[in-house]
């Protein structure tokens, strides 16, 4: 178990270096082939993980030095130096360490609100789709109308 955490936190000190200077969608482009053999092969949860890692590619676009979203709001606000903004984004950047902490710590987070979201919404990940109300306006709440699917 320890080998698990820690190849995990490797792998997100590498995204964390990465997000420094790239893009997210080239960050994840870039790892995500090396990265999810090893996931699998030590029997880490692969949802958990894309939660994680898109986590972390959030974090990446506020980090600096080149945190894409940092130029955004600098060409934005132009009157305001580029320091301003990285300290401005600092709080931003802990909130997120601690939500990523979080769900690191307690997987739960990630993996729970998959099933009790639907069971809470009235649907099943077993359930007929014949015994749902059509939400669409046209169907006017009647079940079974098979113009919604």
């Amino acid at each position: 178990s320890s080998d698990v955490c820690s190849s995990d936190l490797v792998m997100l000190l590498i995204l964390t270096v990465l997000g420094m200077f790239m893009d997210p969608v080239g960050m994840i482009m870039l790892t995500l082939p090396f990265f999810f053999p090893v996931v699998q092969a030590l029997g880490v949860n692969p949802i958990w993980f894309g939660v994680l890692i898109v986590l972390q590619a959030e974090m990446g676009v506020i980090t600096p030095p080149v945190g894409v979203h940092l130029f955004v709001v600098r060409q934005i606000v132009p009157d305001i130096p580029l320091s301003a903004i990285i300290r401005g984004v600092l709080p931003f950047m802990i909130c997120q360490f601690i939500v990523i902490a979080l769900v690191f710590l307690f997987p739960q987070i990630a993996l729970a609100p998959r099933q009790d979201a639907l069971v809470m919404s009235g649907f099943s990940l077993n359930m007929d789709l014949s015994q749902v109300i059509c939400p669409l306006p046209h169907c006017k709440g009647e079940i079974n109308d098979r113009r919604c699917f």
